[in-house]
């Protein structure tokens, strides 16, 4: 009896120390060099952390699409976005001052009815020139704000989705941009011929990729073993202009990649 009551004392502070630790686990934060932590606002747009570190920051546009920013380096980025929001806040004091002032306007303008001493023409006139001075300080503001934003944009890749997820918009730390434009068959994606060429660096020897040239032709792109880009017509004839010239890498605009048919 004595050996049954002592299995179910230890059963009883086994299960009692497991729900202890149970509920320690629950309460207590994750690892802070493992953790990521997602938090999403419905107005606002999603922030991502991992160890404390920004991953990714993603914030709604004014026609419903999305932005997201992804830092190169989370410190860097951090900095910048707190300039670029104390930017912002400095641009809406501006203007809430600005507002002030013509109302302001407003009031003198008001007073002068009926009143056409010079004092009253004096306070009109000095209301317009705040209001003037005003409107300039909102200027100088948002091309502040502005640079801001840039600056933060500078530590980041950005990608910009339409509402509609159709089209996205790709732009790297280092200017390099691409957008990208979705069709029930496929995705063309237009970019610079300098990022275009690295792009079609990376296709492995003999493999094909569909592109476009500026003029709109389809050709087709392939890699030889010397890394030296070829380009040919969807009948595999070499890729010439009516002139007998060939196309080269510097005429392509874009990447397109057809959706497989069932």
């Amino acid at each position: 009896m004595d050996s049954a009551d002592d299995a179910a004392t230890s059963a009883e502070e086994a299960t009692a120390a497991s729900d202890s630790a149970t509920a320690a686990a629950v309460d207590a934060p994750p690892a802070e060099e493992s953790a990521r932590v997602v938090v999403f606002n419905p107005s606002a747009g999603a922030v991502i952390t991992e160890g404390g570190e920004l991953v990714v920051e993603s914030s709604f546009t004014a026609t419903g699409g999305m932005e997201i920013e992804i830092p190169a380096n989370g410190e860097a980025y951090t900095a910048a976005a707190a300039e670029a929001d104390q930017a912002a806040a400095e641009v809406d004091e501006k203007g809430g001052e600005l507002q002030d002032a013509l109302v302001a306007v407003q009031v003198a303008t008001l007073a002068t009815i009926g009143d056409d001493s010079p004092e009253a023409q004096a306070e009109l006139e000095e209301a317009q020139e705040m209001a003037a001075e005003a409107q300039e300080a909102v200027e100088e503001a948002q091309l502040a704000a502005d640079d801001a934003v840039a600056a933060r944009q500078a530590e980041a890749a950005t990608v910009e989705v339409s509402a509609d997820g159709t089209q996205q918009s790709i732009r790297d730390t280092e200017g390099n941009s691409a957008t990208a434009v979705t069709s029930d068959t496929g995705v063309v994606i237009t970019m610079a011929a300098a990022t275009l060429a690295a792009a079609l660096g990376n296709l492995t020897d003999g493999e094909l990729q569909p592109v476009l040239a500026f003029d709109g032709s389809e050709l087709i792109a392939t890699r030889t073993a010397d890394g030296v880009i070829e380009l040919f017509q969807a009948d595999g004839s070499a890729a010439v202009y009516e002139d007998g010239e060939p196309y080269t890498a510097n005429a392509l605009t874009a990447m397109v990649l057809i959706f497989a048919l069932d």
